[in-house]
């Protein structure tokens, strides 16, 4: 009898290991939540984020709800990691450049705590309310005050939302490109320029054992964006880089491609045609050249910014339906507050985001991998699409001068203020005015 109730109690040991593992993460990530509460001023968005990751991760999680061949090909390279440190192996596994970070990172939680893949879940919803957090830090920093509240409940857009709570590499990814927007900002700003520089070194380091392509193409975007945030004839700023992008398009890329950069062309026509062969493909030609590349983005490029087609939806699932309703949403919303948002912050946020489209376009093979790497794009419009619902109408004060002639020009431009003048007094009303202002107790005088 003893020894049947005592196999039955260890029968359910591993699963009272995991309640016990995901309630010290949940735990540590209420710990979190409430220093990030504090941090950007707002208690409330973050809390109902951090609980809407848990609820939908958990759920999609216990039911399968979306079947990820990914996110099972790291858990297996972070237990096999696991095991490597632990001896049971001898045999090290390889992880690719620039994609190492998720998978050593799931292997050290599953070390301190227990191997399942649901820690990574729950890590990610802690990281996925981080990035809440630091959004409503760049509205604030960019000068949209107001826009905060509402940039934090736009990440529980559908697509948003469901991407950063499956255990891949998104959420981390996410989180460091907010963090190395939310530095830039920091930039235009003379008296956080080293602060900001620091914290812009550490989130592209660390994004760059993630996914070390994207950050790389974000700190060019990041380049850009500042340097148009800084400039006070931004047209001239525009048609600048517009220059230099059609000189890239001519007489420049013969000098790249003497130079051997072209040999990643391989590497990218074999994974764009690999990527067409799932089921959710679509056709792609194959790059001769870099000028093959930008020949291509008049077709690939609308793709990438309002896809997919209505055509091509039918043959799609629901979920895909959802996810391109919210996108379009945030993307309107985002144009929206590109024209009303005050300041220049907006070049800052649409630098990157438009690289990221442009990098996004050359390379997609299929719908699924576009939709979520496009996601990417999303947390850099989320900053602009709350400002699209803050601010009714567009804005000529700059709340974020950069220079001191800057500052002083905007005070010479705002509107003063006059206070009412007071009519003058007759000689014969000056006592009567003071004995209003000075109040004298004459009680009992006239007896005396």
């Amino acid at each position: 009898m003893v020894s049947s109730v005592l196999s039955e109690l260890r029968a359910y040991t591993p699963l009272v290991e995991l309640g016990l593992s995901v309630g010290v993460l949940v735990g540590l990530g209420a710990l979190i939540v409430a220093a990030l509460a504090r941090w950007a001023g707002h208690s409330k968005p973050l809390w109902i984020v951090y609980a809407a990751h848990l609820g939908t991760g958990l759920l999609v999680h216990i039911f399968n709800l979306v079947p990820s061949p990914d996110a099972a090909l790291y858990d297996d390279l972070a237990r096999r990691q696991l095991d490597y440190w632990s001896g049971v192996s001898l045999f090290e596994p390889t992880f690719t450049d620039g994609k190492e970070g998720w998978m050593l990172l799931l292997a050290v939680v599953y070390w301190l705590l227990t191997p399942d893949i649901v820690l990574g879940v729950t890590l990610n919803c802690i990281v996925a309310t981080a990035t809440a957090a630091v959004l409503m830090q760049i509205t604030q920093r960019l000068g949209w005050e107001g826009a905060a509240r509402a940039a934090a409940y736009l990440t529980l857009l559908p697509g948003l939302l469901l991407w950063s709570v499956l255990p891949l590499r998104e959420s981390f990814v996410w989180l460091f490109t907010a963090l190395a927007a939310w530095a830039a900002a920091g930039l235009l700003q003379p008296a956080r320029r080293v602060r900001a520089a620091l914290v812009l070194v550490v989130a592209i380091g660390c994004g760059l054992f993630f996914r070390g392509s994207v950050i790389a193409i974000l700190v060019a975007g990041l380049g850009v964006g500042v340097f148009l945030a800084r400039q006070r004839a931004s047209k001239f700023a525009v048609a600048l880089c517009v220059a230099l992008l059609v000189g890239m398009a001519g007489p420049g890329l013969s000098v790249i491609e003497r130079t051997g950069v072209t040999s990643s062309l391989d590497q990218v026509n074999r994974s764009r045609s690999s990527l067409s062969t799932a089921a959710s493909g679509f056709e792609v030609e194959r790059y001769q050249g870099l000028g093959s590349v930008t020949s291509t983005l008049p077709s690939t490029l609308p793709r990438v910014v309002v896809g997919p087609y209505p055509q091509e939806l039918i043959n799609l699932g629901m979920l895909v339906w959802v996810d391109w309703a919210a996108w379009l949403l945030l993307l309107v919303l985002a144009s929206r507050g590109a024209r009303r948002a005050p300041g220049r912050g907006r070049w800052l946020l649409a630098s990157p985001a438009a690289a990221l489209a442009f990098a996004l376009a050359a390379t997609s093979g299929n719908y699924g991998t576009m939709i979520r790497l496009r996601e990417q794009v999303g947390v850099l419009l989320v900053p602009l699409a709350a400002a699209g619902l803050t601010y009714a109408k567009r804005s000529k004060v700059n709340p974020l001068p950069t220079t001191g002639a800057e500052a002083a020009v905007q005070a010479i431009h705002q509107p003063k203020v006059s206070l009412p003048s007071r009519p003058a007094l007759r000689p014969d009303d000056r006592a009567g005015h003071i004995a209003t202002l000075h109040p004298v107790r004459l009680d009992g005088l006239e007896e005396r």
